[in-house]
């Protein structure tokens, strides 16, 4: 009976230092799940301001991107009139007839003189057929582009052109870049509607104006011929063409 109160006893002892044992345990757990949760709530407020970064950094991102992209326009713009300007003196004669080894400069001449009642010695810096020569005699003329020494010169040839070639197979216009002929050619049916109106009508480079007024397209379909629109921002940012046409 001694021996087993002696074990009873240490047994006891044992439990309580067990006892001991899971108490400190069970503080140091709780210890351990106050800084996990403390360290969660940190964590927590870390990823919503790095989300709030993140919100504020994609909306400057768009205002940059939407800046760039107003400046890319801009420059195609800006060198869209560099080039116009470049062909300020030129006019394209279309229809003339190719001949084998001709000198373009001489063809001009002569059709100047023989079609278009243009006597006056004229200077050009440059005269020659764009495009690949045909393969087929049947195939049309390649355009003639010269490039007159003086803008007048250019000028009395070109308001020459509609009174002595109407009717006929040729015309003369004056060149633009592709881009701007685009533009040009979207307004010819406004032109024509505005004509038909007997409205005074007025093609300055890509810029239509109506008895006096720029016309605009309307949103989504074209503003009718007899109600030009007006943007007057459009009409303050856009550089006036040097050169016009009617």
């Amino acid at each position: 009976m001694k021996e087993v109160r002696k074990i009873h006893t240490e047994m006891g002892k044992d439990m309580s230092g067990l006892s001991n044992l899971f108490d400190g345990a069970a503080k140091e757990m709780k210890e351990i799940q106050k800084e996990v949760k403390g360290e969660t709530k940190n964590m927590k407020k870390d990823v919503t301001d790095v989300k709030t970064k993140l919100n504020s950094n994609s909306d400057s991102i768009g205002r940059i991107n939407a800046e760039l992209e107003e400046v890319r326009d801009e420059l195609k713009e800006d060198m869209l009139d560099l080039r116009c300007r470049s062909m300020r003196d030129n006019l394209l004669f279309c229809g003339i007839p190719e001949e084998e080894a001709e000198d373009c400069e001489e063809t001009v001449r002569r059709f100047m003189c023989d079609k278009m009642r243009v006597r006056k010695d004229i200077n050009f810096e440059r005269v020659h057929r764009i495009g690949r020569k045909p393969s087929s005699p049947n195939a049309r003329p390649r355009n003639i582009v010269a490039k007159f020494s003086h803008f007048k010169d250019r000028e009395l040839v070109r308001k020459q052109a509609p009174k002595t070639l109407k009717g006929t197979n040729f015309y003369v216009q004056e060149q633009f870049p592709v881009e701007i002929d685009q533009r040009r050619r979207a307004l010819f049916p406004v032109m024509r509607e505005a004509r038909r109106r007997n409205q005074r009508v007025r093609l300055m480079r890509d810029r239509l104006f109506i008895d006096g007024i720029e016309y605009t397209p309307s949103e989504g379909r074209d503003q009718p011929a007899h109600q030009p629109t007006v943007s007057p921002s459009h009409r303050q940012d856009r550089k006036r063409p040097r050169v016009g046409s009617s």
